[in-house]
């Protein structure tokens, strides 16, 4: 299944009234760039983290920001998603018990990629 078959599908079976695939992709990267300038507040505000943490965040955060502006319909095979996705999950584990905040709003950021079919 492509990606617009997988957001029409998705908004299909999760939502009463359907959203056109264009509208309903626009609302999701919206709502993931919120998180994402969320995510880089709270690594401005940090005074915990090592620098090379820091260093490796803003990274991440930049590779997310660059899959999003690369508006390939296949993301997957151009910019490594996977590296992403597994940066991603790997910070999320990493920070549960001592970063509750960062681990919430890295989460929310899992959560829209996957959404996005990302």
């Amino acid at each position: 299944m492509d990606f617009w078959s997988r957001m029409v599908h998705n908004s299909i079976s999760t939502s009463a009234v359907p959203l056109d695939p264009l509208r309903q992709s626009l609302q999701m990267t919206k709502k993931l760039d919120q998180q994402l300038a969320e995510f880089r507040a709270l690594l401005a505000r940090s005074e915990h983290l090592e620098p090379e943490t820091l260093e490796a965040l803003g990274d991440l955060a930049g590779d997310i920001q660059q899959l999003l502006e690369s508006n390939d319909p296949n993301p997957h095979a151009a910019t490594g998603h996977s590296s992403v996705s597994e940066r991603l999950s790997d910070w999320i584990d990493r920070f549960e018990l001592e970063h509750p905040e960062l681990t919430r709003t890295l989460s929310q950021v899992a959560e829209r990629l996957a959404d996005m079919g990302i």
